[in-house]
């Protein structure tokens, strides 16, 4: 009987230790949670709720995007993305082409 019972009282441990981690994660999950929604709300009501600006905003900020500062620079951009448009496009036209003219082999079921 003494056996069973520090068995049980192990097993509680082990849940009472469980359920106190997953009592402190979801606490912490809620306050991360309820932090960016207020951090998302107030971004948008700063830019007038403009979904576009508050985008451009993180886009420029994470360095993906960057302010010009002439019209030369903003079409040397625009440039370069459109011979790498240019490159993929002849590349797929070249596959599409040779699988549109190729001859397939047929082979007679005997």
């Amino acid at each position: 009987m003494s056996s069973h019972r520090k068995e049980s009282e192990k097993n509680y441990m082990a849940n009472k230790s469980t359920a106190t981690f997953f009592g402190i994660a979801a606490a912490l999950g809620t306050f991360i949670g309820m932090w960016s929604m207020a951090t998302l709300v107030s971004g948008f009501a700063s830019v007038n709720w403009q979904i576009s600006e508050v985008c451009r905003q993180y886009l420029m900020g994470a360095g993906h995007i960057e302010d010009y500062e002439a019209i030369v620079n903003q079409y040397c951009n625009i440039n370069g993305i459109d011979y790498l448009l240019a490159g993929v496009c002849f590349a797929a036209f070249t596959a599409v082409y040779k699988y549109l003219n190729s001859e397939e082999e047929v082979t007679a079921a005997n």
